[in-house]
């Protein structure tokens, strides 16, 4: 059983708890995975072997997830020191897995937020929207939007996870000519994880 502690950023807790679920089942796992909210947290509940390892699958863009996206506001320049976001997903999530796991396994794990996160990675708004704000510093007599707000390396990995593959983008809206994104997600109150394509199903009609 893992224990997933709510934030307040609701879009951005419950992307944690399905990138959690999916982290560990993968696309190929025959666990049984159910993800549960019990208020102030989700838990993700567990019926089967753990595999030692995330499936490699769930990084590549295929048409089944929206990893074009999350990170659409993504740049990619030769100059960059950093890595595209995919890659340092992938990377988080296949060198810390046992790290990731570990932490969830306790209850009193809560993500780190703030403008300076040691390690830490920009929270984008397409995971959760109250990103757009920033966070809030005092400016006397200057509007001030504040800066990026940014999250422990470990909780933006499985958030960007839950986001790419249970985000719901209607395919309508999902045009280069348009200026704004719409995303929504299936509250997961009591989800049985290999359900969810049934659900995309049912919300895009």
């Amino acid at each position: 059983m893992f224990t997933l502690n709510k934030t307040g950023f609701e879009m951005f807790d419950c992307f944690r708890a399905y990138g959690l679920a999916f982290l560990i089942g993968g696309l190929e796992n025959n666990a049984i995975i159910n993800i549960y909210d019990k208020g102030p947290a989700y838990i993700v509940d567990v019926e089967g072997n753990i595999p030692k390892s995330p499936d490699p699958k769930i990084f590549e863009i295929t048409e089944g997830n929206a990893w074009s996206m999350v990170f659409q506001t993504f740049k990619e320049r030769k100059d960059l020191k950093v890595k595209p976001p995919i890659e340092d997903v992938k990377d988080i999530a296949i060198q810390h897995y046992n790290k990731i796991l570990d932490i969830h396994s306790r209850h009193d794990f809560i993500p780190e937020i703030g403008n300076s996160v040691k390690d830490g990675r920009t929270l984008y708004q397409s995971i959760d929207v109250s990103a757009a704000k920033g966070y809030r510093e005092e400016k006397r007599s200057v509007y001030h939007e504040g800066s990026q707000l940014q999250v422990d390396k470990f909780s933006w990995c499985i958030a960007s996870i839950g986001a790419a593959w249970f985000g719901v983008w209607p395919r309508n809206l999902m045009r280069r000519d348009i200026s704004f994104s719409v995303c929504s997600i299936p509250n997961p109150r009591k989800v049985l994880l290999i359900t969810h394509r049934e659900i995309h199903e049912r919300i895009e009609k």
